[in-house]
């Protein structure tokens, strides 16, 4: 993701692009920064986003064809659900 705010970046002569910062992982932190990115979307945090106007928000998702832990939102659905004892 670095790669492509440094590109925008780059490219961006007039408004400058700046990166979503989502705190240290505490939820405090996401609060702030969810307060902060506010005005932007609310109650979400854009991974890069370009001031305007048009405010300019860009989002990422990165897939990996690698073995590792995989969430699909069946699974992630089926835990949350199971935590609430709606599951089995």
């Amino acid at each position: 993701m670095n790669a492509i705010f440094v590109a925008l970046r780059s490219a961006s002569a007039t408004n400058p692009v700046r990166l979503g910062d989502k705190g240290n992982g505490t939820p405090e932190s996401k609060a702030e920064a969810k307060r902060r990115h506010a005005h932007l979307n609310d109650g979400h945090i854009p991974d890069i986003y370009r001031t305007g106007p048009p405010h300019i928000l860009y989002e990422w998702k990165c897939y990996t064809p690698f073995k590792g832990k995989c969430y699909t939102p069946w699974v992630t659905a089926r835990r949350a659900a199971r935590r609430r004892g709606l599951h089995d």
